[in-house]
């Protein structure tokens, strides 16, 4: 999921670039259970600019916390990654095509809850300016708090069934 911050000025480069919104942000990645509703890891802030596969290797990235018997559904921007997450491809039976589809609708619907908080719907403009330092981790709390209140809120309206 990609947030839209102000570009920081102590380090402007392309890799702040969201393709999503043509402008600097940042993304996390979010694992869902397919089959509760919890949320099991948010990993992030990274630059925005960076791909999907690479932000799930990086050090830190949700490749770690996987363990060896797992694997998690994922869309086509986790191609190249068979031994940890499966994707859509022309060779799934309509079944394992649906149910794929359903996962990655359901991560949808989680993300747009999100978006359901004006603060991540919108630049964010409330990192600490102290000493004129921009301060990202101002900006990923928010972000688990919000997907704690919404981890809260699914005990009363939950997501879509698998």
């Amino acid at each position: 999921m990609h947030c839209h911050i102000e570009e920081p000025k102590k380090f402007p480069s392309t890799k702040w670039f969201s393709h999503k919104f043509h402008g600097p942000g940042l993304t996390y990645q979010i694992v869902l259970s397919l089959h509760e509703d919890k949320v099991l890891s948010v990993v992030g802030p990274f630059p925005a600019g960076m791909p999907d596969i690479s932000v799930f290797r990086e050090a830190g990235g949700i490749f770690y916390l996987i363990p060896p018997d797992k694997r998690l559904i994922g869309d086509n921007g986790y191609n190249g990654e068979p031994t940890k997450i499966v994707t859509p491809n022309d060779h799934d039976s309509l079944i394992a095509s649906k149910y794929k589809g359903r996962a990655r609708a359901r991560q949808e619907t989680f993300n747009a809850r999100l978006k359901d908080f004006k603060i991540l719907a919108e630049t964010f403009r409330h990192a600490n300016k102290r000493d004129n330092v921009e301060n990202l981790d101002d900006h990923q709390r928010v972000f688990e708090s919000v997907c704690a209140l919404i981890q809260y809120d699914l005990k009363y309206d939950p997501l879509f069934e698998m």
